[in-house]
């Protein structure tokens, strides 16, 4: 469960130093926050399908701080795996992922490299997406804007030839949220 992972190991960025204790700083929720929850929350309905949620934002916006407390939040009681590479993403795929699961993609742009590793986890992540057999998964990733663009490009010819069109196909069907690079007055407040 998510609760027994260290936030600093789903690259939630170093908690804060003071008197020599080490803790997060407190979150405080904003208007991208209640977005994603709805789309998490909806994980829990009877007969719910699986989800792609992408977490968009530039450096240092919180997109994996509010990714990891939206689903410490909400989906508490589900288990949490974390590949560190491509590869190990295509392998937890392939060997098979229970409901109520959920897989963090941290950067995403490590995972779906334009790589037949890459490839093999987009169309895994595809099918598992339009199975009705399986229970719900969620897909967490955080992205740059710019990387986003990069993955959903036109491949090349090269990558276009190894079926990395999987990957653009797939993210065009991710929900999307987006996190601000500042905060509002409101937020402050």
């Amino acid at each position: 469960p998510i609760d027994q992972w260290d936030p600093a190991d789903l690259g939630v960025h170093d908690s804060i130093t003071v008197q020599d204790e080490t803790t997060l700083t407190p979150y405080i929720p904003r208007a991208h926050d209640t977005d994603l929850w709805g789309h998490l929350k909806d994980l829990e309905a009877p007969g719910a399908g699986s989800r792609l949620v992408l977490v968009v934002g530039t450096s240092c916006t919180g997109k994996t701080r509010t990714l990891f407390e939206a689903v410490r939040e909400i989906l508490h009681d589900w288990q949490l795996v974390a590949p560190g590479s491509d590869s190990d993403l295509a392998r937890i795929l392939l060997d098979g992922i229970p409901a109520h699961t959920v897989v963090w993609l941290d950067e995403l742009q490590d995972q779906f490299t334009k790589t037949s590793h890459g490839v093999t986890a987009a169309n895994a992540i595809r099918l598992l997406l339009e199975s009705d057999s399986v229970g719900p998964i969620l897909f967490a990733g955080t992205i740059w804007p710019t990387n986003y663009d990069a993955l959903l490009a036109r491949p090349s010819p090269e990558e276009s030839s190894a079926g990395a069109g999987a990957i653009s196909k797939l993210l065009k069907n991710a929900v999307q949220v987006e996190v601000p690079e500042r905060f509002t007055d409101a937020d402050l407040a």
